[in-house]
């Protein structure tokens, strides 16, 4: 388990935690404004140099030397996994912004020394802007064109003396290497075709204006959001048109690499049932069951809506199952026994996953108020005290690597900490926990352990104004190691509960009561639109349903999750085949145990068989299903 150092400064979620909010700080989204390239910003080229030189607006050091470090910024001679760029005076702004922008969205616009227009023209995914400027390896004289460069040479010589343009003089004429500060990775980052740049109005279009600061990471997401979809419908036209192969080639590749980063920085391909669950945490409860009949896709949608609260930071997240022996000491912490030489076995306390995600979501949230708070609460907030047990901490790659000392150092600090702070629950903390990073630990199968045991006392610490910063703040003392615990309010639980294998009836109320309940229903527009042998495949998953619902019970039905691969007509009934008799068919014995009779009598072959006869068999044998299915009438077989 790690933990992303990164700081997030300002991003967007589609149906993320609704309510108007769109600042989640998961992923930071910027804007670069950089010297136009005829060369499409893929090194420096003989135009875009003497055209700079004959300009005398904006962009001064530029039109003075024709010359721009930000004209590699899409080379493809670095490497081929990162494009290496730079963007100038963006060590100028605040010092956080070098340090914080790990995997952000920089989108790039840049004036046209032609029209004297503003384009957004392409941008960098899984950005990262890098603590000390990365050395490409490529020497400057290399890079510059042989005519050219003996030409900027001559050029610079006659400008006033400065010791900028004789550092360029030096770098060229020594063979220095170029050092860039930005690194993107390809996969995620383009630059439009020709033709295709989006003319913006920066105020307008970006909710900013550039001056001589050209890198500012508060661009507002919904506006990045709609001129990227813009870019990706303009090369969608190109693609209904008669273009050249390549041009076609290289707009499909525009099109997927927009795509991607609209899925990665923008909805994390969360559909409708992942965006209500969303709501569910951000208004109700901050930790939610989902349950449902067998097949209904919980485990899938807990970490769809687990990728939508990280923003796809796999970093942020746990898995674990519960099971029938799971323990309070597996769960929280526990005295584990450990060989520490020979014949010699030592016994020390060791954290459980549970206080090991609570440490290292309590060191994220901190060193988030930390680097973004107020000056106040900055010099009050004890980061200086536990960044060195949290880099131990976040470092770890499992939870057997991770001390317990470390983790209580953390916890007892903040903990005392905050016992004294209660006063600086104000409008600032608040809209600093709003954009902490998130953690989730999602717990698949939740009911299958003894839930009361396995949370023991910390039932009380789920409750949202009882976490730390809550209103009514509280802590716990563990009984094993004597730390104080709590919960952080970046912390989300996820819980699946298959309600065929038990009832929610049956789960601690104490416990219940502190969950939200969200239930997956069985959705045959899920199922594919396929017949098999005359039957149409999704009304035979209704009426199937029905039938179960009618005779035992709605927690009896089964989920879509099954037919879900069922596809092409010519495959169908070789899939159902398979599906039927090595799944469904055995959870419907499962269902009826001690009563095969009344399946034999509903299912025929389709259910004595082991095989589907291609000839009559699986035709006679749905069509008598569905001909028995008589629900709809109070009628069961």
């Amino acid at each position: 388990m790690l933990f992303n150092h990164g700081t997030h400064i300002y991003t967007y979620m589609v149906g993320s935690l609704p309510g108007g909010e769109t600042q989640s700080k998961c992923y930071p989204i910027g804007v670069g404004k950089i010297a136009w390239s005829y060369n499409n910003w893929r090194g420096i080229d003989e135009k875009t140099s003497r055209k700079w030189r004959s300009k005398r607006k904006s962009y001064e050091f530029v039109w003075k030397t024709g010359f721009a470090y930000e004209w590699w910024n899409f080379y493809e001679g670095f490497d081929k996994d990162y494009y290496y760029g730079y963007i100038e005076n963006i060590e100028r702004g605040k010092q956080e912004t070098r340090w914080n922008f790990k995997n952000g969205l920089i989108l790039f616009i840049s004036k046209n020394l032609d029209d004297e227009e503003m384009y957004f023209f392409g941008f960098y995914g899984g950005a990262d802007v890098l603590s000390e400027p990365y050395d490409t390896g490529k020497k400057l004289d290399e890079l510059i064109p042989e005519e050219l460069k003996n030409e900027l040479i001559d050029h610079w010589k006659k400008l006033p003396e400065s010791d900028d343009y004789q550092k360029l003089i030096d770098a060229v004429q020594k063979g220095e290497t170029l050092k860039l500060g930005i690194r993107a990775k390809k996969e995620l980052s383009a630059v439009f075709l020709r033709g295709k740049y989006i003319s913006i109005d920066q105020e307008k279009d970006l909710g900013i204006k550039l001056g001589q600061a050209n890198f500012s990471s508060g661009i507002d997401p919904e506006k990045a959001k709609k001129l990227l979809e813009q870019a990706l419908e303009e090369h969608k036209k190109l693609l209904g048109n008669t273009i050249e192969p390549e041009e076609e080639k290289y707009a499909k590749e525009v099109i997927e690499k927009i795509r991607k980063v609209l899925c990665v920085y923008f909805n994390y391909c969360c559909d409708k049932e992942c965006e209500n669950i969303l709501k569910v945490l951000k208004d109700y409860k901050k930790q939610v069951v989902l349950y449902g009949v067998p097949g209904t896709g919980k485990t899938h949608i807990a970490r769809q809506v687990a990728r939508a609260l990280t923003c796809g930071n796999t970093d942020n997240l746990e898995f674990i199952t519960f099971h029938p022996s799971y323990s309070y000491e597996e769960f929280v912490e526990g005295i584990r026994a450990k060989a520490t030489g020979e014949n010699t076995v030592d016994f020390r306390v060791e954290p459980g996953v549970f206080k090991v995600i609570v440490a290292i979501a309590t060191c994220g949230l901190v060193r988030h108020i930390y680097e973004n708070g107020p000056e106040h609460l900055k010099n009050d907030i004890p980061w200086s005290e536990i960044q060195g047990a949290c880099e131990k901490i976040t470092n770890g790659k499992s939870e057997s690597e991770i001390r317990d000392e470390d983790v209580n150092k953390v916890l007892n600090t903040i903990a005392k900490w905050a016992r004294r702070k209660q006063c600086l629950r104000n409008e600032d903390l608040i809209r600093l926990l709003d954009g902490a990073p998130r953690y989730v630990l999602v717990i698949d199968e939740i009911n299958r352990g003894d839930m009361g045991r396995v949370f023991g006392e910390l039932i009380t610490l789920l409750e949202e104004d009882k976490r730390l910063f809550g209103e009514n703040y509280i802590d716990v003392t563990l009984p094993y190691s004597k730390a104080r615990f709590f919960i952080p309010p970046n912390l989300y639980i996820i819980g699946t509960m298959n309600s065929a294998d038990r009832s929610i009836a049956f789960v601690d109320y104490a416990l219940r009561r502190r969950f939200a309940f969200y239930e997956l229903e069985p959705n045959k527009e899920r199922v594919p639109n396929v017949k098999i042998g005359g039957v149409d495949l999704r009304e035979f998953f209704e009426k199937l349903n029905k039938y179960l619902e009618c005779t035992l019970d709605r927690d009896h039905r089964i989920g879509h999750s099954y037919f879900m691969n069922i596809k092409g007509e010519d495959e169908a009934r070789e899939k159902f085949e398979s599906v039927w008799f090595t799944q469904i068919r055995p959870l419907l014995a499962e269902y009826f145990y001690g009563r095969e009779e009344k399946l034999k009598k509903v299912f025929g072959k389709l259910y004595t068989e082991s095989y589907i006869d291609d000839n009559n068999t699986l035709d006679e044998s749905l069509e008598k299903a569905l001909k028995e299915l008589k629900c709809e009438s109070g009628e069961t077989s």
